[in-house]
């Protein structure tokens, strides 16, 4: 299936060290750490010796998602994200993915037509890999 698909291509590139912009959409206010258009920058760096990467939200180095940065996902996270949500029913949803690196650049899921609260969605744009 197309998650599948460009899950594998995602896992396949093995990005070390990367950054994207973020934008999580719901009936909520935006958090402190995005801007007012909702928009907030993460950067992901794996080293040689760590098996979890380095994050950082808008140039700062947070050590635990998603404490204090509820609702930042990491590609992987996102991929995570999807699958557990499509197993369930829902009214409507969109996905869509990256053409050359797979990842997934908006999502949006809608689980009953007559609630007005529920839905939500992610976005990325400006995907950058960064040179070591």
């Amino acid at each position: 299936n197309l998650l599948h698909e460009n899950c594998e291509l995602w896992k396949k590139l093995n990005f070390k060290h990367y950054s994207f912009e973020q934008k999580r959409d719901c009936f909520c206010i935006y958090p402190p750490y995005a801007g007012e258009d909702g928009w907030y920058t993460v950067e992901v760096e794996y080293t040689e010796d760590e098996v979890r990467p380095t994050i950082k939200i808008n140039g700062d180095v947070v050590f635990d998602l998603p404490k204090g940065y509820v609702g930042v996902k990491m590609i992987e996270q996102l991929f995570d994200l999807i699958h557990d949500e499509i197993q369930e029913d829902y009214w409507n949803m969109k996905l869509q993915f990256n053409n050359i690196h797979g990842y997934p650049q908006y999502f949006y899921i809608d689980r009953e037509e007559k609630l007005v609260d529920e839905e939500y969605s992610y976005e990325i744009r400006n995907f950058k890999k960064k040179k070591k």
